[in-house]
């Protein structure tokens, strides 16, 4: 039996494959290709069957790996996977091939075919190698702030306290012997100091949220939420807020991190109350299929729904200290822990009306992001 002899079906299987392929004989002649193999390589059917494999398109397939899966690995076995092949082809330039390749005894032992598939991974190739030159830089990003953080913990924090130290016990010792303008400055600067303290602190807690891999485990977001109102049971009682928790699921999560979110959430909602009522605030959940939603909604002044994406930023404030104490770091902590949760934080909002965030979270970690896509 010859290659010839394959038959109609086996040819028509050979024809439909996408992908290039190669059917050879035992000498190493092309028997038959299909077009996938004559438009990649730039090859004629005339020029390509009855020949030697090694003497295709002016020997552009006479390549050491090539001769060292036909004439060593595919005689001491009959399948060969994933052979990786790397050559600078005339006609389309440098490409990285895998080639499946499989040798077919006929029934009486006399005739041995060989099955080549080809598929050009050139790109996927690129791409890895870009994703890890990537991954090298974050390394280096995150090991570059890992230091900012230590200097934030240690070297910066320190002055800062210095300076509100030594202006409080001006103010104590000597404020009587100040003009009211210099009291005011003296003020201004303890202010400045523990404002200042404030932030780096923040930026320590982001860059820490930012690089530290977190322990996941099972949290019950209800529990959690419970927990941070009565942490704010003071405030709550001051503004007469009433705050209605429910329907929050279990999810894989970071305990520490959750218990950050809904705090800046929730505090951010009663902040932002309209001065003419007191605030209510609604925290409910779903699952939605393998994802989390979780929706923290207010009534209070809301804000104009071009600035969306703008109160994610660091240090970014729609109102002036004077009115709205803070230091412009919560939400953008927010959206730094749902991040790292591999979920998305939207808000939308209406001026007079209110406000409501909504947090998406992979309800498992564990699954492929693909899986929850």
């Amino acid at each position: 039996m010859t290659i010839n002899n394959l038959g109609a079906l086996a040819l028509a299987i050979v024809e439909t494959i996408r992908a290039p392929v190669l059917v050879l004989d035992g000498s190493l002649v092309v028997g038959a290709v299909n077009r996938a193999f004559l438009s990649t390589f730039a090859e004629t059917l005339g020029g390509t069957v009855g020949r030697k494999v090694m003497d295709l398109g002016n020997g552009q397939w006479d390549i050491a790996e090539l001769r060292y899966l036909l004439d060593t690995l595919l005689p001491e076995c009959t399948i060969v996977h994933d052979y990786e092949v790397t050559h600078n082809f005339p006609v389309i330039g440098q490409r990285t091939m895998v080639l499946n390749a499989r040798r077919l005894e006929q029934l009486d032992s006399s005739t041995t075919l060989i099955l080549i598939v080809f598929e050009d991974v050139t790109e996927e190739r690129a791409v890895t190698v870009l994703r890890a030159r990537e991954q090298r830089e974050l390394e280096r990003s995150n090991a570059a702030l890992a230091e900012f953080a230590h200097a934030a913990s240690h070297d910066l924090q320190e002055p800062l306290r210095k300076i509100a130290a030594f202006a409080d016990r001006v103010a104590t010792q000597h404020g009587a012997l100040l003009p009211r303008e210099g009291q005011d400055y003296l003020a201004r600067i303890a202010a400045a100091a523990i404002r200042m303290r404030g932030l780096v602190e923040g930026l320590l807690l982001c860059a820490r949220t930012s690089t530290e891999v977190p322990e996941m485990e099972g949290i019950d977001l209800d529990a959690i939420a419970r927990e941070v109102l009565d942490d704010l049971e003071a405030v709550v009682e001051k503004l007469g807020a009433s705050v209605l928790v429910s329907g929050l699921p279990v999810v894989e999560a970071n305990a520490f991190q959750m218990r950050q979110l809904f705090q800046n959430l929730i505090s951010n909602a009663l902040k932002f109350h309209r001065p003419d009522q007191h605030p209510r605030i609604t925290i409910t959940g779903a699952e939605v299929g393998a994802w989390v939603e979780l929706c923290v909604q207010d009534d209070g002044i809301g804000f104009d729904p071009k600035y969306s994406d703008r109160i994610f930023g660091m240090f970014k404030r729609l109102h002036g200290r004077a009115a709205y104490e803070g230091n412009g770091i919560g939400l953008s902590l927010c959206r730094t822990i749902v991040e790292r949760h591999n979920g998305t934080i939207t808000v939308s909002s209406e001026p007079g009306v209110g406000t409501t965030f909504t947090v998406r979270l992979p309800a498992t970690q564990s699954r492929p992001l693909e899986e929850v896509a």
